[in-house]
């Protein structure tokens, strides 16, 4: 099977996007910050000991939004991104269409998904939200006549 290689962004044509799309990610740095240290005094010998500095900064955040750069790869634009078995899968394209990157988050360095959508798929997406958190609404209880509350006997039970 044989690819093509230069293919101009004009002439490709992406499928259209499904709806709810992720429009925006939010996620952890994805390249770990030199830890910094600090030399000092050992309160025992006098010594010269170097001791880890905590850095009271959190470190930025990266953004990952449609139709923007890649954080990384300014060159090239995200195109789309899906949330797969616990995987957020970062689809982008070089302006010439000549490269395509692939990125995949772990959802556990994900601090903020969020979702574009037509209205009426955002109605189902709430009325979905919704029966999933009460599958099953619990009967009212019932009334005696007397306006207490009726219970359910169980039946006596001989050994």
């Amino acid at each position: 099977m044989t690819m093509p290689t230069n293919v101009p962004a004009t002439e490709s044509a992406l499928p259209e996007p499904e709806y709810p799309m992720v429009t925006l990610v939010i996620s952890n740095p994805v390249f770990p910050r030199e830890p910094k240290h600090q030399q000092a005094a050992c309160p025992h010998c006098k010594g010269a000991i170097t001791l880890p500095v905590g850095d009271k900064e959190d470190p930025k955040p990266v953004a990952w939004l449609i139709s923007k750069p890649h954080p990384f790869v300014p060159t090239a634009k995200i195109v789309r991104m899906h949330v797969i078995e616990g995987v957020v899968t970062v689809f982008s394209l070089s302006e010439d269409a000549s490269a395509c990157i692939i990125d995949e988050l772990p959802i556990e360095s994900v601090r903020l998904i969020e979702k574009g959508m037509p209205y009426e798929v955002f109605v189902e997406e709430l009325e979905d939200a919704e029966g999933e958190d009460d599958p099953e609404p619990d009967p009212e209880p019932k009334l005696e006549p007397n306006g207490t509350q009726a219970t359910t006997a169980a039946p006596n039970s001989v050994s």
